[in-house]
């Protein structure tokens, strides 16, 4: 395989002949002829499969995939892989087609200065560079039962959030959330849930991490050692204030519960 480029590398080299740099003109010149070392030896022999679709082959009942025995046959897509396909669709019509590079190492939330945390019967908040939210758990939760008694949901809830008002200061991160739920860690890892309510939490997650380029990762961490977005989801206001006296007078807007579900 050889190396091809629309640049006219002679006239470059050219160009570039008096330049103080001679090993980065060397490289680039070099680079643009021979092609470019990425670090890559080999492709994976794995096929790399999008986790938000594995829906549609792990539920053959709901997508009968497995019954298909001729390609131009018609395939009935559930909606929860349609939804996960709109997600994907609404982002290539919005991207630019640029990317940059995420960071090699993971930044813990501690030393990024950031928390979330959920108290079940109270509410919810989040803290991050003396900017803080915090609001009651939304009416629409307290009527569904399951959601209701989800921790992992509620533990979600505000990591969803946060990546909503503040995902565009992340870019290039990847970012360490501490969790005192572990089903959340394991949902996060995974980018996946069973449940239909809380994928709608991770499909607006994945918009976020791919809108704004970071990545998020999950660690379990005992709710007393999180205690400053412990103290704001527990509406403990001067508890707070003696943790974070320099944080911002007012919250942070918190967005609706219409919008901080992917629809």
């Amino acid at each position: 395989m050889h190396a091809t480029t629309p640049i006219n590398v002679d006239k470059l080299a050219w160009e570039l002949q008096r330049h103080p740099d001679r090993y980065f003109v060397n490289s680039l010149i070099n680079g643009l002829r021979k092609g470019f070392f990425t670090g890559v030896s080999s492709l994976p022999e794995k096929v790399l499969e999008c986790k938000n679709l594995l829906s549609t082959t792990k539920c053959p009942d709901d997508v009968p995939i497995y019954s298909v025995k001729e390609l131009h046959h018609h395939v009935t897509l559930n909606s929860s892989c349609r939804n996960d396909l709109s997600l994907w669709h609404k982002f290539l019509d919005q991207w630019n087609g640029i990317s940059f590079f995420i960071d090699d190492n993971i930044v813990n939330a501690s030393d990024f200065d950031l928390y979330t945390d959920a108290a079940s019967t109270v509410g919810f908040g989040g803290y991050f560079k003396n900017r803080w939210f915090q609001a009651l758990w939304p009416i629409e939760m307290k009527l569904d039962k399951e959601l209701s008694m989800s921790m992992a949901y509620m533990e979600l809830y505000p990591i969803v959030i946060a990546a909503i008002i503040w995902g565009d200061e992340w870019s290039g991160k990847r970012i360490l959330f501490y969790c005192d739920n572990m089903a959340t860690v394991l949902i996060i890892k995974k980018g996946r849930s069973k449940s239909l309510e809380i994928m709608r939490l991770m499909r607006r997650l994945t918009w976020c991490s791919a809108k704004y380029n970071f990545i998020i990762h999950a660690t379990h961490v005992a709710g007393k050692c999180n205690t400053i977005a412990d103290a704001l989801s527990r509406f403990q206001m001067d508890r707070f204030r003696q943790l974070c006296p320099t944080a911002s007078v007012e919250p942070c807007h918190c967005p609706p519960h219409s919008e901080i579900l992917w629809n």
